[in-house]
């Protein structure tokens, strides 16, 4: 009954400087909550810690009555290389104290910039350039025969 999924990033190949989000499918006996100081997201590197706030309970515990969910948090954006994301979540263990359990630890692969298409032509597109290129000479070359015979006439 008791149970969080493996933590997720969306977008699953980000690029270099687009947002991404972590993801995380939990219920039950755990739960996210919302506290001042949370989430704590730092980043040492090549590492990011996400630190959440929550409950849990083990299964069969009468405070097991949280329903499912999925909890998503901004994570920010980052540079292009390979990282990794630990989620740990701070939890009161009564009657111990407070205690930390890492939910998960995922790999996360940021992409460089994706290459800008280069506009190419159709054929048709190929024909219309051509045939403008043929009128523009065209009408060049009447132009220069033109101002010649005028030219040679005075």
């Amino acid at each position: 009954m008791a149970f969080f999924d493996p933590p997720w990033i969306t977008p699953q190949s980000p690029i270099a400087g687009e947002r991404v989000a972590l993801n995380i499918r939990l219920g039950i006996c755990d739960a996210v909550f919302e506290r001042v100081g949370y989430p704590q997201i730092t980043q040492d590197g090549k590492f990011v810690r996400v630190v959440l706030f929550g409950a849990h309970y083990e299964e069969g515990s009468e405070l097991c009555v949280f329903g499912v969910g999925t909890v998503s948090y901004d994570l920010g954006a980052y540079r292009p290389g390979d990282y990794v994301v630990q989620i740990d979540l701070d939890y009161d263990h009564f009657p111990f104290g407070p205690d930390t359990m890492t939910m998960g630890v995922v790999p996360l692969t940021v992409f460089g910039a994706q290459p800008v298409a280069t506009p190419t032509l159709s054929i048709w597109g190929a024909i219309a350039l051509l045939a403008m290129l043929m009128l523009g000479a065209a009408h060049r070359l009447q132009s220069t025969v033109r101002s010649r015979r005028a030219s040679s006439l005075r």
